[in-house]
């Protein structure tokens, strides 16, 4: 019997069935079984794959047959991943940003922070405890180190035994002496007398005085036999350690009050004093910490009564760029936390001091090689990233007093060697200004012709005479002048490292050696005029000349530095950046496609003929 014919295509049923059957089973593939040599070799080896690969391989062919069946899914994955990952990057990429930038600030902004004099080397002495024999010896080495302020404590109850007494003859010797030497004191008064304190504390010499106006009185006499030769005052030690308040829990309203009497005296008794906030201890055994007790007084409104703020710089056992900044991290960076609390506060442009600054080579601190290294390396990371930062007080210049030799710079009579590292780096920093503000009387400014200080406002210096100048040189990427605007001021001539000013006019009269800055306006008024930026990191000499009829009016200068550029955290934030933007482009393809405001590709007929 003939198998039937399909009139189509030729073929019988029987064929037909048999295809049928074979397109039904997924395990063999359509059409005739291949029966070369080399078709029989590949699925033997297929076959016979390890159990593992055979196992890997059906998870990608299922993986890869779920996103051809769901491809919708496998979008949504991927843009997943893409965002976890791009986040991740961004967050790295924020982490080293703010480790190796905070607390860091340029000065391109203001308020700028005017500190009240520059940078000079400092250090803490109790003259009044060196022998009276050995304080001549001890302030002509200090001179000789090139230490040019000293803070030094004064204790009240010595200085006034009884109400009215004052026994001032020692202090008289020793401020005279240091005027001698070029060093300025900084004096820090503490402990009442038994006759001011109250009945419940007695006993305590470090306990505030039952009536904050006792202190008035004392603080009043002080500044008045010594008005302008005490400049700087600062109230009372640790407050916040109860040890330091006559055993009493700390009590920030009560030691705002006796800073206001104590301001206000010295105020009032000796106008342009400069009044320092005390010290506050880092972590007493009780009490409450420095930060939570900085926040307290501004909330108590003390910030009328400081002109500059103290903080301990103890640089524990870490390097002075471990740049981690912690509640309970002893290391230079923590002084960060304070300022951070300033700006909390509305206050970033009062000047910030370093008290106690420096290293200990005693118990749990460094080698005499570190200290010396790690204490001029400090210095120089301070005067290049924290304009807030003004002096820096090496722990003690002698042993004197001390409850840790390991951080006296001079040891038997002898120089130690972190005090011969920072006396010979002081001789290459005295001459060049960091970032930050930079009065006209420091070293690194140089004034010639005539110039006359303003009674109004002591920071600025006028100049009537054509050919004055004012000189600096500076360590930075900008400089930013004080300058004063009006219809009486004259052409300036700006000169900057010889040569002329990028984005000044060129001066025709100095054969295109100089450029010309004109402040004339129709009515007074001062500014901060930016007169280079964008120079490469490095010292810098610009001059400033009045060169035509009027005058000059500057009131100091800000030397501006640029952040570093760090091109892993910058390719770690493309990256990421990227990573996210294409997540969410792909996310919201996937959005609009489903939503049906975009057709798929698939849905598209290329041939709705049917003719290719």
């Amino acid at each position: 019997m003939r198998p039937v014919m399909s009139p189509r295509d030729g073929t019988s049923r029987r064929d037909r069935d048999r295809d049928r059957r074979r397109r039904s089973r997924p395990d063999r593939p359509a059409g005739p079984v291949p029966t070369d040599l080399g078709s029989h070799m590949r699925h033997h080896r297929q076959r016979r794959s390890p159990p593992g690969a055979r196992f890997a391989g059906g998870i990608v062919g299922e993986l890869l047959r779920r996103a051809g069946a769901r491809p919708d899914a496998a979008r949504i994955w991927g843009a997943l991943l893409a965002g976890i990952v791009g986040a991740l990057l961004l967050g790295v990429a924020g982490i080293s940003d703010n480790y190796l930038h905070r607390g860091v600030e340029t000065s391109a902004n203001a308020p700028f922070v005017v500190q009240p004099i520059g940078d000079a080397p400092a250090t803490n002495e109790d003259l009044l405890a060196v022998p009276e024999g050995e304080r001549a010896a001890v302030i002509d080495q200090m001179a000789a180190s090139g230490i040019r302020y000293v803070r030094m404590p004064l204790s009240w109850a010595d200085l006034e035994p009884e109400p009215g007494e004052f026994a001032f003859d020692d202090l008289e010797g020793i401020v005279t002496a240091l005027e001698a030497a070029g060093i300025t004191p900084v004096v820090v008064v503490a402990d009442t007398p038994e006759w001011a304190r109250g009945d419940e504390t007695a006993a305590a010499i470090d306990t505030p005085p039952a009536d904050a106006t006792d202190m008035y009185g004392f603080i009043e006499r002080l500044m008045t036999d010594f008005r302008g030769r005490l400049p700087f005052l600062q109230v009372w030690d640790a407050p916040n350690d109860p040890a330091r308040w006559g055993g009493q829990t700390p009590d920030p309203v009560g030691y705002a009050t006796l800073l206001g009497e104590s301001a206000n005296a010295a105020r009032m008794a000796s106008p342009g004093v400069r009044i320092v906030l005390a010290e506050l201890a880092i972590a007493p055994a009780s009490g409450p910490d420095d930060l939570s007790y900085l926040r307290a007084l501004y909330r108590s409104r003390a910030a009328d009564f400081f002109d500059v703020v103290a903080v301990v710089a103890d640089g524990g056992d870490r390097s002075p760029f471990d740049r981690q900044v912690g509640g309970d991290r002893i290391n230079v960076s923590r002084a960060v936390l304070a300022r951070e609390v300033m700006d909390e506060e509305n206050d970033p442009a009062t000047p910030v001091w370093a008290t106690h600054f420096g290293w200990t080579t005693g118990d749990g601190g460094v080698t005499a090689a570190e200290q010396a290294e790690y204490t001029v390396a400090a210095i120089q990371r301070l005067r290049m990233e924290w304009p807030w930062m003004g002096l820096t007080f090496l722990w003690g210049f002698t042993a004197t007093g001390m409850d840790d030799p390991g951080r006296a710079l001079v040891v038997d009579g002898e120089p130690t060697a972190t005090l011969q590292a920072i006396s010979a780096s002081a001789q290459d920093l005295t001459g060049v200004a960091p970032t930050g503000y930079t009065p006209l009387d420091a070293p690194a400014v140089r004034l010639t012709g005539e110039w006359t200080r303003q009674a109004a406002a002591p920071e600025y210096q006028t100049t009537p005479a054509v050919g004055s100048q004012v000189e600096i040189r500076f360590d930075g990427s900008g400089l930013i002048a004080n300058v004063s605007y009006g219809p009486n001021t004259g052409l300036v001539r700006v000169r900057l490292d010889g040569g002329p000013v990028a984005g000044l006019p060129i001066d025709a009269d100095s054969d295109g050696t100089a450029s010309l800055l004109d402040l004339s306006a129709g009515f007074a008024f001062n500014a901060s005029e930016p007169i280079v930026t964008g120079l490469d990191p490095g010292p810098h000499t610009l001059t400033m000349e009045l060169v035509s009829p009027g005058q000059l009016t500057v009131g100091g200068l800000i030397v501006v530095r640029d952040l570093p550029t760090l091109w892993p955290i910058v390719v770690l934030a493309v990256a990421g950046a990227v990573l996210l933007f294409l997540a969410i482009r792909e996310m919201l393809y996937v959005l609009l496609l489903r939503r049906g405001y975009l057709r798929r590709r698939r849905e598209v007929d290329l041939n709705p003929a049917g003719r290719l």
